[in-house]
C-alpha cells in the first residue's frame, strides 16, 4: 500500500474519531459537512516535513473553529494511530498538519 493511501485512511479514521457527526453518512449528522476532500501532498517548504494536509483549513468554517484548534485536536488523535514510518506529526500555521517520515534502514554490506 502506498504511504499516502495509508495515511489518507488513517486521517479519515482520525477525523471521524475527533469530530463525530462530521460526515454526512453518519446518523446524527447535524451540521455534517456534505462533501470535502481530504488530501495529502508535499509541503511547499521541506522544513515543514515530508507530507502535509490542509484539511483543517477546509473544516474551519463548517466546524466553526479555528484551523489551528482543529489541527491540535486532530493531531492528538493521529499521534495515537501513527504507523512506524511516521516519526513525528507537527501542526503549522495557518492550519496544516505536517508528517515527518522515517527513512527505511537498509542492511549494510
Amino acid at each position: 500500500m502506498k504511504i499516502t493511501t495509508e495515511l489518507l485512511d488513517i486521517l479519515q479514521q482520525a477525523l471521524r474519531q475527533a469530530f463525530p457527526g462530521l460526515y454526512a453518512d453518519e446518523a446524527s449528522a447535524t451540521g455534517a459537512v456534505a462533501d470535502f476532500d481530504v488530501t495529502i501532498s508535499l509541503p511547499s517548504m521541506p522544513e515543514y516535513g515530508d507530507l502535509c494536509t490542509p484539511v483543517c483549513l477546509k473544516l474551519a468554517k463548517p466546524l466553526r473553529r479555528s484551523p489551528m484548534q482543529i489541527c491540535e485536536e486532530l493531531a492528538t488523535v493521529l499521534r495515537q494511530k501513527l504507523p512506524s514510518y511516521v516519526r513525528e506529526i507537527t501542526v503549522g500555521s495557518p492550519g496544516y498538519i505536517n508528517f515527518l517520515l522515517t527513512m527505511p534502514s537498509w542492511p549494510s554490506k
